[in-house]
């Protein structure tokens, strides 16, 4: 556990940032779970695009935190994070408005 407070602290975002972020994380990944568990069951064709997105900001939060690690491409992740965005936002999109 204390690597992990180390990594936190260490990183240039800083500690409330890196532990907000990887809570949002932990939050959408919970959410994904249950929207694929309720697609299984229910077959509702709307949580489709909606575990979409969850997943998305799930992939997008590690982009971001690829950045602590590998500086060097701080430019290729933060173009790969506004990829998955509009993802996210055209999935919702569709979660809302498409009518299956």
């Amino acid at each position: 556990m204390s690597g992990l407070l180390d990594f936190l602290e260490m990183s240039h975002h800083g500690f409330w940032w890196e532990l907000f972020s990887l809570a949002s994380a932990g939050l959408a990944l919970a959410l994904l779970v249950v929207a694929v568990i309720a697609y299984r069951r229910h077959r509702l064709r709307r949580l489709f695009p909606l575990s979409i997105a969850f997943g998305l900001f799930v992939v997008k939060v590690g982009l971001l935190h690829l950045d602590s690690i590998y500086p060097m491409l701080q430019a290729e992740l933060a173009i790969s994070s506004v990829a998955a965005e509009f993802g996210m936002l055209s999935m919702i999109f569709l979660a809302m408005v498409k009518k299956w």
